[in-house]
C-alpha cells in the first residue's frame, strides 16, 4: 500500500466535489463502518454514499484524495518491481516521504 495523507473531516474538507476514498464510521440507522469510496458535495459540506439526491448520507470521519485505482494502472506487479534496496536514491526518497508524514503527524496532533 502506497501512503498518502488521510485528512480527519474537522480539520479539513476536500476542495472540489467528487469521490474520496474515505473511512466512514457508524451513525444511527447503520452501525457498518469501513473504508470505501464516497462522495462529497462541496456546497452543502455532505457525504453521501453517491452523488444523486436518493443517495444515503455517511458519518465520514477521514478522507484522502489518493486514487488506488490510478496506482493500479501505474504500478506494476510486484514480480516485475525492483527491490527498494536496489535502488540507494529511491530508498532514500522513500524515508525522507515517511519522515514527512510522521511529522506532519506529530504537528498535526500538537496544534489541536
Amino acid at each position: 500500500m502506497k501512503p498518502c495523507i488521510w485528512w480527519h473531516t474537522a480539520d479539513r474538507s476536500p476542495d472540489k466535489k467528487g469521490y474520496y476514498l474515505a473511512y466512514k464510521g457508524p451513525s444511527f440507522g447503520d452501525d457498518s463502518s469501513g473504508i470505501r469510496r464516497y462522495y462529497y458535495d462541496n456546497k452543502t459540506g455532505n457525504w453521501a454514499t453517491g452523488s444523486t439526491m436518493q443517495d444515503h448520507s455517511v458519518n465520514v470521519y477521514y478522507w484522502t484524495d489518493a486514487d488506488p485505482g490510478e496506482w493500479v494502472e501505474s504500478d506494476p506487479p510486484v514480480k516485475f518491481r525492483l527491490r527498494p534496496t536496489q535502488n540507494i536514491i529511491l530508498e532514500s526518497a522513500w524515508k525522507e516521504v515517511l519522515t514527512a508524514i510522521e511529522k506532519y503527524n506529530i504537528i498535526s496532533a500538537l496544534s489541536r
